[in-house]
């Protein structure tokens, strides 16, 4: 990165590599991808490794949603961050919507049934994390348990965001 692209954070960012290239491109730099760049990421081993980080990131993302909201994205750069951030961040938000609206309207077979559909969801993600030491071997028995760990992680930290909580950091997961 050039240094004239560059904008300095603030010391309480948590998701500087979602910052660092949409700062950049509001000073009017190209964000290019590179093919021969190489980056090495480590996902946690365990779901609960996994939820920490995406509770820091939930966080750090909800922080930073106003900064990147304020100055002006080109139209392909807020369909990306629309299509591929936005939505990721509000989905949980949509699925307690679905549930909420499914079971208000039981009495139509197509929503019974949705509700019903999403009742099996969450049993299998309760079954999964009560014996997941012992199934993890059990290809697909943790998907359900993993999702909504995931999606309730940012849960948290939109509440964290809310309640201006300030005791998340970056960390090595296990």
């Amino acid at each position: 990165m050039r240094r004239e692209c560059f904008v300095p954070l603030s010391a309480d960012t948590l998701v500087e590599d979602l910052l660092v290239p949409v700062n950049a491109r509001r000073k009017g730099f190209r964000v290019l991808y590179d093919p021969d760049a190489i980056a090495t990421d480590f996902a946690s081993s365990t779901v609960a490794g996994e939820f920490t980080r995406r509770v820091r990131i939930a966080t750090g993302s909800f922080r930073a949603l106003g900064e990147i909201l304020r100055g002006p994205l080109d139209p392909m750069t807020a369909f990306a961050f629309f299509s591929h951030k936005l939505l990721r961040w509000i989905l949980p938000f949509l699925l307690l919507g679905m549930v909420f609206t499914s079971a208000t309207l039981w009495e139509q077979p197509a929503y019974r049934a949705l509700f019903v559909a999403q009742l099996v969801f969450y049993i299998w993600a309760a079954v999964g994390c009560a014996f997941r030491r012992r199934i993890q071997r059990v290809r697909y028995a943790l998907l359900a348990y993993y999702l909504l760990a995931i999606h309730l992680a940012f849960l948290v930290g939109f509440m964290r965001f809310l309640t201006g909580q300030r005791g998340v950091e970056w960390r090595r997961v296990p």
